[in-house]
């Protein structure tokens, strides 16, 4: 058997900081936070007055279309997508659930009461999509989202770039109120946004598509023809899309970023989101951006916004989506953190696919780790996005699906997407159980605690499953004719009271937040991986079990005889026995000890 004892003190200190590690701005209270990201039109329709409707989402296409029923089966269709007589996947794209901030608001008690520190939300600006990156505006909040759906559409028709003149909707002035209720709570709001372009809805845009080369915001976009207005032809209008896409409009740059009526815009809103009266009280502005594209603008750019960001909130963060914050690039980019792109491929390289050693995955931790120095801490690792197939349904097509849980439309005959069963399951509590208990700021991504599942995009973005719903079962026939049978749709309380448990064992103990990490045991045979978390007189001791068998392991003890520990998740006693410390682990289980005082 080949088993590692590591015993490390002074090179673990080595690799939290890294060489050439720069002073950030992080704020303090970053540090091994916990996130939980929110797509509000997905998350809870707590108002039916405000939702969508038909002529801002599908237009004239569809008459009979309708906001769609929160609890129904995924897959199946209702009267008006049965009508379109189109693939699944191609119906998809027009659902509507109706999503809204009175639900983030209504919900707030109940991410406190889980242990969430952070709210992120996707974007809130007024847009006709789900992920609402395509904005039509950056400074009103969708007017689906507020108390008065109509009134809110009216203001937005007349706003413009001049902040002295922008109003505040209902939507508006109800996400102000969120947010300082949130703050009550003792909880941040981060919002994210793109800046680089914007949807062929925003109102600058569609000022230039009526008037040409007329319009006062023509220098705004990159245009590359006019239209003639003495031919029918209208496809003569052509501009530079966002890698292409004609739907993302991109905004005009120079060497120092956007063209300046475009910088101004985005500082306005920037202002108008953290500050709202501008008189320097915080209660009711956000805490901080998770900004996406950050490549899309050059460097100067970021760090003029960013010192604006600081200069209205010095305790506000500034996160960059791409993997490319300064703690990979020396700071060329001034974010304040990243989030770690490559964290749920080791996740799922290690525990789901088993491509990697223990060895080898200490070793990769290590790296990442000596990576991100001094911001290990801040990092957000998340599990799950809107942008990848939830981990639950990652772990069923594991040995069908690529690593990285991905799917191209053309595969998705192949893909399975029923309910995780019980090993599943017990193997998804065991990877949860290690994003929890290691370094880093972990991101819950909405439904991740109540057991949701789904594929890629756009089966990971299902209506949020909440406890006092009875949802119908979930069936396969209108994309897999070959799966006759149906998965039950409930709240897992098992799930939720996990996530409970382990956010409440990293706000009780430091270690867990900002502690340093020292394998202790790196068991390649037996899947054995025990780390040691350690802030100041707080040591918590991590037991993680990759295998299918029950294990017992007597560990090499740093400890003298007598030295005990309690066992958070059971509740257990466990006593130093020089020179060894024994425990017991169920197979794809984990344990968390903590040390005695």
């Amino acid at each position: 058997m080949k088993s590692l004892n590591i015993l490390l003190t002074g090179l673990v200190l080595l690799a939290q900081v890294g060489p050439g590690a720069t002073q950030s701005t992080v704020p303090d209270w970053a540090a091994g936070a916990v996130w939980y990201h929110i797509v509000p039109e997905r998350f809870r329709n707590a108002d039916p007055r405000n939702d969508p409707v038909k002529e801002r989402v599908v237009g004239d296409r569809l008459k009979d279309w309708q906001v769609h029923p929160w609890a129904s089966d995924w897959y199946k269709f209702q009267v008006w997508e049965r009508m379109r007589q189109a693939p699944f996947y191609e119906v998809v794209e027009d659902r509507r659930y109706g999503g809204d901030l009175i639900g983030v608001y209504e919900a707030a008690r109940y991410l406190k009461a889980l242990g969430v520190d952070v709210i992120r939300l996707t974007p809130i600006f007024e847009s006709p999509s789900v992920l609402k990156y395509d904005a039509a505006t950056f400074h009103h909040v969708d007017n689906n989202f507020g108390e008065d759906r109509e009134g809110d559409w009216s203001i937005m028709q007349s706003q413009r770039e001049d902040p002295e003149q922008w109003e505040t909707t209902h939507a508006d002035e109800l996400f102000f109120e969120l947010v300082e209720y949130v703050h009550k709570l003792d909880m941040r709001v981060v919002l994210e946004a793109v800046f680089s372009y914007c949807g062929r809805e925003f109102w600058a845009f569609k000022d230039l598509i009526e008037n040409q080369e007329t319009s006062k915001y023509k220098d705004w976009f990159v245009v590359l023809s006019w239209d003639d207005p003495f031919t029918p032809d209208t496809s003569e209008f052509d501009y530079a899309g966002w890698q292409g896409n004609k739907d993302l409009p991109v905004f005009r740059q120079d060497e120092n970023g956007p063209v300046a009526p475009v910088k101004k815009y985005i500082f306005d809103s920037t202002r108008r989101w953290m500050d709202p009266d501008g008189d320097g009280r915080l209660e009711d502005g956000v805490d901080g951006w998770c900004i996406r594209d950050a490549e899309g603008l050059p460097p100067q750019f970021w760090r003029e916004w960013h010192d604006l960001v600081k200069s209205i909130n010095p305790e506000a963060v500034t996160v960059t989506l791409s993997g490319s914050a300064g703690a990979v690039d020396g700071f060329s980019e001034p974010f304040d953190l990243t989030d770690d792109p490559d964290f749920a491929k080791l996740l799922d390289d290690f525990f789901i696919h088993e491509r990697l050693s223990v060895g080898a995955f200490d070793a990769e931790l290590a790296k990442r780790r000596a990576r991100y120095g001094e911001l290990s801490h801040s990092v957000l690792n998340w599990l799950d996005s809107p942008s990848t197939a939830r981990l639950s349904s990652r772990i069923v097509n594991a040995r069908t699906r690529p690593a990285n849980g991905g799917a191209k439309a053309n595969d998705r005959g192949s893909y399975d997407p029923r309910k995780p069963n019980d090993d599943e399951r017990q193997l998804q509590r065991l990877i949860a159980f290690f994003q929890l208990t290691y370094v880093g700021a972990p991101v819950i991504f909405y439904g991740d605690e109540s057991g949701m599942w789904g594929g890629p995009f756009p089966d990971n973005l299902k209506p949020m499953m909440w406890r006092e719903f009875t949802a119908e079962p979930e069936t396969y026939a209108n994309i897999r004719p070959d799966l006759p049978g149906e998965s039950r749709n409930v709240f897992d309380v098992h799930f939720y009271g996990l996530y409970r448990v382990l956010n409440k064992a990293r706000h009780e103990n430091p270690a867990l937040r900002r502690g340093s990490f020292e394998p202790l045991l790196v068991d390649d045979e037996r899947g054995l991986y025990i780390f040691l978390r350690k802030y100041e007189n707080n040591e918590v001791l991590v037991c993680v079990n990759r295998s299918l068998e029950r294990q017992t392991v007597k560990l090499k003890s740093p400890w003298k005889k007598g030295v005990k520990f309690k066992d958070y998740l059971h509740k257990e006693k466990h006593t130093v026995k020089e020179p060894f410390l024994e425990l017991d682990l169920t197979k794809h289980s984990g344990l968390i000890l903590v040390k005695e005082k």
